[in-house]
């Protein structure tokens, strides 16, 4: 049977997956939005996973909280790369840091 420990395994799994994609070097923006997305998904999952042993409303509205707390970082996220890609038109974060000349 699948118990708590598998979801919080797999919650940790996914937030190393989403700080190792954030750290890498020669990623575009879209790959450090998607993996910031990771982590807080792996919030979720953790608070989800362990909201049946705590059996209180505060796991409950912490876990409400993060998810529209996503729903925003997106929102924003996809804004900032639709300006950038318009005025740069590369979504490489080589091309984004270097100067215009």
């Amino acid at each position: 049977m699948i118990g708590t420990g598998h979801f919080v395994a797999l919650a940790g799994l996914a937030f190393l997956i989403g700080v190792a994609g954030s750290l890498r070097r020669r990623g575009s923006v879209l790959l450090v939005v998607m993996s910031a997305q990771i982590v807080t998904l792996a919030a979720i999952m953790l608070g989800a996973a362990t909201a049946p042993e705590a059996a209180s409303a505060t796991v409950t509205a912490y876990a409400l909280s993060v998810m529209i707390g996503a729903i925003a970082q997106v929102s924003v996220a996809a804004a900032i790369i639709i300006c950038v890609y318009r005025n740069r038109g590369a979504l490489a974060l080589r091309r984004i840091n270097a100067p215009r000349g």
